[in-house]
């Protein structure tokens, strides 16, 4: 099976936010921009490993790995894979954009991301 990757530019929203609202937007977005790629296939059934990348501009940010991903997890579920039990392996990563990087063996949707100055990247 080939990887599913796509980015989205805007901050994740974190699973503890307060506003359920906007959490329920930004799920909304992110299986929004999902579907444009995964548009009519069915939702696989098999062990997934997920890798969510966040580029940000600050020193540090104040989101926790595990409510970053949660809404992402959820918000996939039903189209890309049928449950969030099938994620076996899950990564996350907060990485300060400015800077220099050596990038090597870059999928073209990882480089269009990173070129694009995205901010969250699924």
């Amino acid at each position: 099976m080939v990887p599913f990757e796509f980015f989205v530019e805007s901050p994740p929203l974190s699973q503890q936010t307060r506003d359920p609202r906007k959490l329920r937007e930004w799920k909304e977005y992110i299986r929004a921009e999902a579907t444009k790629l995964w548009p009519s296939q069915a939702p696989v059934e098999v062990p997934l490993k997920l890798t969510v990348v966040y580029y940000h501009e600050r020193q540090s940010v104040l989101i926790d790995h595990d409510n970053m991903i949660k809404p992402i997890q959820d918000a996939l579920a039903g189209l890309i894979y049928k449950n969030d039990r099938q994620i076996t392996d899950a990564q996350t990563r907060k990485t300060n954009i400015d800077g220099r990087f050596r990038l090597r063996h870059l999928s073209p949707v990882y480089a269009r991301a990173f070129v694009a100055d995205a901010r969250s990247f699924i």
